[in-house]
């Protein structure tokens, strides 16, 4: 089967969270990976399968396997015998063969196969006219993500629990320099399956180029895409009172900063009634009332 890979990959934010290296392993996952989308996530067969002519350790392809995973652009999991696996998360989103062979893989938990090949004159189909791909994706967000755990599986968990990318993350340590809007956002307490990180990227991507058409004095011209992003998730989880942050609630602050400009003040409910007492239009208001005062 041959694989699709849009020319948009080369600008997607996620890809370009990733260095060189990763990069190459993100494609190669892609190229070598079965009908269904998946593969083996040991480092030494990947090594073996992408990097023949390269001299790379273990750990160090294992914290590159670490890193996609961390974006939401693979999941990894158990298989059998406690096999590493690996499924690529938006695999039935940009590969629409005509024929697609069963995985000798284990799916990870809540993945649907799509399914069409031949056996003799008989064509067997399963799922084939379904979207297929994981159900988080299609009936929302289910999975919760796993931070600071150094395990290569995800075992006797929902598939496609992602690491925090800047693992055990401790107060005034160097990696705290390293955050993004992805590790901010399961911080916060959002939950990162791949479709939140695909929608996180795109708005990064937005303001980006939002934040470049501003004249130079504008407040936030200054600032990346990502610390628009970023910012917007300090100001969901500040208003939302525990009860957790949305990709569609930052999306409708970042919306009101684009039209009132960047970290603008709420003009919401909250604020109604709370003017000064003397204010000259309840003055006027109540004009006989405050006559006596």
């Amino acid at each position: 089967m041959r694989r699709m890979i849009e020319d948009k990959t080369w600008k997607s934010y996620q890809v370009g969270q990733l260095n060189y290296r990763q990069r190459c392993l993100w494609i190669g996952l892609i190229s070598t990976a079965d009908d269904q989308g998946r593969g083996h996530a040991h480092p030494g067969i990947l090594r073996g399968a992408i990097f023949p002519y390269d001299d790379l350790t273990n750990d160090e392809l294992q914290a590159d396997i670490d890193a996609l995973a961390s974006l939401g652009l693979i999941i990894v999991y158990q298989g059998d015998n406690a096999q590493p696996l690996y499924q690529i998360a938006n695999w039935w989103r940009y590969q629409r063969p005509t024929w697609a062979w069963p995985s000798d893989l284990p799916a990870p938990e809540g993945w649907t196969d799509r399914e069409k090949y031949r056996r003799g004159n008989e064509v067997i189909q399963s799922q084939w006219e379904h979207d297929g791909g994981l159900e988080s994706l299609r009936d929302g967000p289910t999975v919760t993500p796993e931070r600071g755990h150094d395990d290569l599986s995800v075992s006797q968990a929902p598939s496609g629990r992602y690491r925090d990318r800047g693992r055990d993350r401790e107060s005034g340590s160097d990696e705290d320099e390293d955050v993004n809007a992805f590790a901010l956002y399961q911080q916060a307490g959002g939950v990162l399956n791949p479709l939140m990180a695909e929608q996180l990227g795109d708005l990064v991507d937005e303001y980006e180029a939002h934040r470049q058409g501003l004249p130079p004095p504008a407040n936030g011209a200054d600032l990346s895409g990502d610390e628009w992003v970023q910012a917007a998730i300090r100001q969901a989880a500040a208003s939302s009172d525990g009860r957790g942050i949305s990709v569609n609630f930052i999306k409708a602050i970042l919306d009101r900063w684009r039209r009132e400009g960047f970290q603008a003040p709420m003009k919401g409910k909250k604020n109604k009634g709370r003017r000064d007492p003397d204010d000259p239009k309840d003055r006027q208001k109540y004009k006989a009332w405050v006559g006596g005062l």
